[in-house]
């Protein structure tokens, strides 16, 4: 795995957690050899998320809860917006004593801008969610901002 200490897409880093190009684990994300961890809340989750089969939704507001069902043992991409939240979950995972933990450099920003897939679920209206959203002020691309 192509990983660096230091990211080269976002600003924010925390030392000791690995960074990873979209372009460098696309082919170990498409294979499954990687468990995808996405720390975004369930609204930003439930409207767009990366296509793959290994995907697990973990939202960083209730990680320390979901822990038991991330697996130990396996390689993990964590994923956030642009990469700043996943870095921060990267860390406490390292430190919980899970092994091999990147996070993805950019965050799902960096993955569309490169042209892999995502899966939108169009259909999905993030009003219904209990997330309530004041204009410009929850960061999570959702519908409920104007």
């Amino acid at each position: 795995m192509n990983t660096t200490d230091n990211p080269e897409i976002q600003i924010f880093q925390l030392n000791g957690v690995k960074h990873i190009r979209s372009e460098n684990v696309i082919s170990l994300v498409r294979e499954n050899k990687m468990c995808v961890i996405d720390v975004r809340e369930e609204a930003e989750f439930k409207s767009e998320y990366i296509d793959c089969e290994n995907i697990l939704s973990h939202p960083m507001s209730v990680i320390m809860d979901r822990l038991a069902y991330i697996p130990k043992n396996t390689p993990l991409l964590i994923v956030s917006s642009d990469g700043v939240n996943s870095t921060k979950v990267a860390n406490l995972l390292n430190i919980q004593g899970f092994i091999e933990v990147v996070n993805l450099d950019g965050g799902l920003n960096a993955w569309k801008i490169k042209g892999f897939k995502t899966v939108k679920n169009v259909g999905y209206n993030s009003s219904n969610s209990s997330q309530s959203c004041n204009k410009n002020t929850c960061g999570c691309s959702c519908e409920g901002c104007e």
